[in-house]
């Protein structure tokens, strides 16, 4: 499957975010509770709305990311 390069560009910079936390955070975020991501993800939705940035967005994004792999985890294993 070809990726689109709207969504290859996205992620390149979702990876660039997550790169620049990787020494201070890794991975934790496969660690960390369900609840805690929501809410990260829910405050960075707070963050975003009253004055959305391209920045914000990929910060909701990128804990949306994290909350994708981590539901899947959680259905394997239920």
């Amino acid at each position: 499957m070809k990726i689109r390069k709207e969504i290859m560009d996205f992620a390149e910079v979702m990876e660039k975010v997550m790169r620049v936390n990787d020494a201070k955070k890794g991975n934790s975020w496969k660690t960390l509770s369900l609840g805690y991501l929501e809410d990260k993800m829910g405050e960075q939705w707070d963050e975003w709305f009253p004055t959305p940035s391209k920045a914000k967005t990929v910060d909701v994004a990128n804990y949306c990311m994290m909350l994708f792999h981590r539901y899947d985890e959680i259905q394997e294993i239920e």
